[in-house]
């Protein structure tokens, strides 16, 4: 659930669940260069996930 100053933040009711969604962009030895951290409302956001199936 979000914080006070989430739901502020992001414009939304404090009773409606976060999802939060991390990714990180590595070198090519695996290294991580970036990591964000994303919070959506989950009222109004759906996620996805492909994975080839090899």
């Amino acid at each position: 659930m979000p914080t006070a100053a989430e739901a502020k933040q992001l414009g939304m009711p404090k009773n409606v669940p976060l999802l939060a969604v991390f990714g990180a962009v590595r070198d090519a030895s695996g290294q991580p260069l970036v990591v964000v951290e994303v919070l959506l409302s989950a009222d109004r956001h759906e996620l996805e996930d492909a994975y080839p199936v090899a």
